[in-house]
C-alpha cells in the first residue's frame, strides 16, 4: 500500500474516533466540566504521538510501528469501555483502519518480530501491574468521564505522580485511569524496551559464532530479562510509591538510555567500554576497598546496627541478610584470586551456585522467618548462612571458565530480582499475606525496596557480559589484522 494511502487510513481513523465522541457526548457520555480539557488532552496524546513517529520515519522505520501500535492500544481500551454502547461500532471501525495501517507500516519494519512483542508486551505488564484498568461492577449507567482529583478527593485523597492531570473513564465494563504522564512515560519506556530487545538479539546472535551460540543466547536471554524488570519500574511506581516516583521514574529511564547507548554505540560496533566495566587490578585503591568492605565494612556495620534493634525493621531484616551474601560473594572472589585455582568446570559452578542461591532464601520460608525475626541468636545465624551462600556463589563464579563467568553472574542476578518481584506481585496485586506476623504494606515496601536495590546491580552484571563478547570480538579482530599484515 502506498504511504499516502496508508496515512489517509489513519487519518479517516482518527476523524472516525472523534465523531464517536461527539455524536454520542451529553447522550451516552457524560463529561464533567472540571474533565473536558484533560480528556481532550488524553485522547489527543496519542494522535500526537503517532504524527510524531511519522515525521521521524527517516530515522528508524520502526518509530510509526510504535507510534500506530500505541494508538491501536489506546483505541482497544475505548473499545472495551463503549461495548454495549451506540458508539462502539464507531470506534471499531477507527480499531480496523488503525490496524490495517499497522499492519502495512509492520511489512517496512526490519525484524518486527523481534521488537513489537517486545513493545506491546511491555505496555500490556505496566498497564497490568499498574493497575489503570479495573472491572467495573454491573451498570447500565452512561460512560462518565470524571477528573481523578474529583475522585480521589471523595476518598480524602489527592492524585500523585503520573495520576497527575487525569481522568477516569467509567463505563458498565471498565473503569480505566489515564494522564498524559502515564501515555508519555509508558509509550517511552515501551519504545526503550523494544528497542533494547533488537539490539541485544541481533549484536548477541551475531556474535554467536565467536563466543558460542548457546552462550550467546543464554545472554540474550537474560539481557532481556533485565530490561523487561527495569521497564516495569515505573508501572509499579505509578501504583503505590507516589513518593519517590521521580527519582525510580529516573533509575529506570536512565539504565534502559544506557543500555540503548551501550548496545548501538559500542557493543556492535566490536567496541568495549573499557573504563566502566572492567575488573579492578590487584594493586589498585578500589580492589583493596572492595576487600575492606566486605571482610570489614559490611559485616561491622550490620552488627551495629542489629546491636540498636534495627533488625526489627522488614526491609534492613531481609536488605542486611542480601547485604551478607554481597560480602561473602566479593570475599570468596578475592580469596580464589588469591589460591588461583587452574581447575574450571561448570558443573561444579552450577550446583555451588544453585547451594548458594537456595542457602540465601531459606530464611524467606515463613516459620524460619518468624524464628529469625523473634529470637536475635537466630538472627546472626541468618547473617552466616548469607555469608556462607555468598561464598558459595563467589566460589561458583571463580571456578567457571572465564567466557561464562558473566553469563554466569547475569543468571544469579536474574534470579535474586525474581524473587522480591515474586513477593511484590503475591502482595500487592494478589494481596496475600506470607508473613503473618508483619502487616501487608510492610511486606510489599519490603519487596519493592530489594527489586529497587537489586536492579542496578543486575543491569550491571548484564552489560559485564555484553562488555565480555565485545572484548573477546575486538581481541579476535585484531589478532586477524595482525595475522594478515604479519609481514
Amino acid at each position: 500500500m502506498d504511504k499516502r494511502i496508508n496515512f489517509i487510513f489513519q487519518i479517516i481513523s482518527i476523524l472516525i474516533f472523534f465523531l464517536s465522541i461527539i455524536l454520542f457526548y451529553n447522550r451516552y457520555i457524560f463529561i464533567t466540566s472540571d474533565s473536558i480539557f484533560l480528556f481532550l488532552i488524553i485522547i489527543s496524546m496519542p494522535i500526537l504521538l503517532l504524527f510524531v513517529s511519522l515525521l521521524l520515519r527517516k530515522i528508524s522505520n520502526a518509530l510509526p510501528v510504535y507510534g500506530n501500535t500505541f494508538y491501536v492500544f489506546f483505541l482497544i481500551v475505548m473499545l472495551i469501555s463503549f461495548y454495549r454502547y451506540p458508539m462502539f461500532w464507531f470506534v471499531l471501525i477507527s480499531l480496523f483502519l488503525a490496524f490495517i495501517s499497522d499492519w502495512e507500516l509492520v511489512n517496512e519494519m526490519d525484524e518486527a518480530i523481534i521488537r513489537l512483542p517486545a513493545f506491546a508486551g511491555t505496555i500490556i505488564f505496566m498497564i497490568y501491574l499498574g493497575g489503570l484498568i479495573s472491572v467495573s461492577l454491573p451498570t447500565r449507567a452512561p460512560v462518565i468521564i470524571e477528573s481523578d482529583i474529583s475522585l480521589f478527593k471523595g476518598l480524602g485523597m489527592i492524585p500523585l505522580g503520573l495520576d497527575v492531570d487525569g481522568v477516569f473513564v467509567l463505563s458498565e465494563n471498565i473503569d480505566v485511569l489515564i494522564s498524559p504522564f502515564i501515555e508519555l512515560v509508558f509509550f517511552g519506556v515501551a519504545v526503550l524496551v523494544s528497542e533494547n530487545y533488537y539490539q541485544i538479539i541481533s549484536y548477541s546472535s551475531r556474535h554467536g559464532s565467536t563466543i558460542g551460540s548457546a552462550l550467546s543466547g543464554l545472554t540474550s536471554a537474560f539481557s532481556c530479562q533485565c530490561e523487561s524488570f527495569i521497564s516495569l519500574l515505573p508501572a509499579v511506581a505509578a501504583l503505590i510509591i507516589d513518593v519517590i516516583l521521580i527519582p525510580v521514574l529516573l533509575l529506570s529511564l536512565t539504565l534502559l538510555i544506557l543500555t540503548y547507548v551501550f548496545v548501538s554505540h559500542f557493543y556492535r560496533s566490536g567496541r568495549p567500554i573499557r573504563s566502566f566495566f572492567v575488573r579492578p587490578k590487584d594493586s589498585s585503591v578500589v580492589y583493596r576497598l572492595l576487600i575492606i568492605m566486605s571482610t570489614v565494612f559490611i559485616p561491622m556495620l550490620l552488627a551495629y546496627l542489629v546491636s540498636i534493634g534495627l533488625e526489627k525493621n522488614f526491609i534492613f531484616f531481609f536488605v542486611g541478610g542480601m547485604a551478607m551474601v554481597l560480602s561473602g560473594f566479593i570475599f570468596a572472589m578475592i580469596l580464589f584470586n588469591i589460591i588461583r585455582i587452574k581447575t574450571t568446570s561448570i558443573a561444579i559452578g552450577s550446583v555451588l551456585s544453585v547451594s548458594g542461591i537456595m542457602l540465601s532464601y531459606m530464611w524467606f520460608i515463613p516459620v524460619l522467618t518468624f524464628i529469625a525475626y523473634s529470637d536475635p541468636s537466630f538472627y546472626a545465624v541468618m547473617m552466616i548462612t548469607g555469608y556462607s551462600a555468598g561464598i558459595a556463589i563467589g566460589a561458583g563464579y571463580s571456578i567457571m571458565p572465564p567466557l561464562t563467568r558473566y553469563t554466569y553472574l547475569e543468571y544469579v542476578s536474574v534470579v535474586f530480582n525474581v524473587v522480591p518481584l515474586v513477593i511484590f506481585y503475591l502482595s500487592s496485586v494478589m494481596e496475600k499475606h506470607i508473613w503473618m506476623f508483619i502487616p501487608l504494606i510492610d511486606q510489599v515496601w519490603f519487596s519493592l525496596s530489594l527489586w529497587i536495590a537489586m536492579l542496578p546491580v543486575m543491569w550491571y552484571t548484564t552489560h559485564l557480559s555484553l562488555n565480555s563478547f565485545a572484548r573477546t570480538s575486538f581481541s579476535i579482530n585484531k589478532r586477524v589484522i595482525i595475522g594478515e599484515h604479519a609481514d
